[in-house]
């Protein structure tokens, strides 16, 4: 009747709840660019909450050893020219948790 009782294992008393993880997701178009062309990307980067798969302002994209912020609509838009053809690897960050790897595919011409 009194509500004390011993915390949940993990817990000590009077601290807030763990704040569970978002899931991050990260989409990027076009998907394959080629090689010595200039290609125009859009990369979109979402979390998860309730109420579906919203934007993700203010998210960390990292691509080809940089890291850029994502602006406040949670779209982020650059244009690159690959000399080599391969694959290459895009990671989303959100509040301290990474979204999976998207790999860009670069062909050649």
């Amino acid at each position: 009747p009194g509500g004390g009782g011993t915390p949940p294992v993990g817990m000590t008393p009077g601290a807030p709840p763990p704040r569970r993880s978002l899931p991050v997701r990260l989409r990027v178009r076009p998907a394959s660019a080629i090689v010595g062309r200039r290609t125009r990307f859009r990369v979109i980067v979402e979390v998860f909450r309730d109420r579906g798969w919203q934007r993700a302002p203010r998210a960390r994209v990292r691509f080809a050893g940089r890291t850029v912020r994502v602006g406040r609509a949670g779209v982020l838009r650059f244009t690159r020219r690959f000399s080599r053809p391969g694959p290459y690897r895009l990671r989303a960050t959100f509040r301290g948790v990474r979204s999976p790897a998207v790999i860009l595919r670069v062909r050649r011409r």
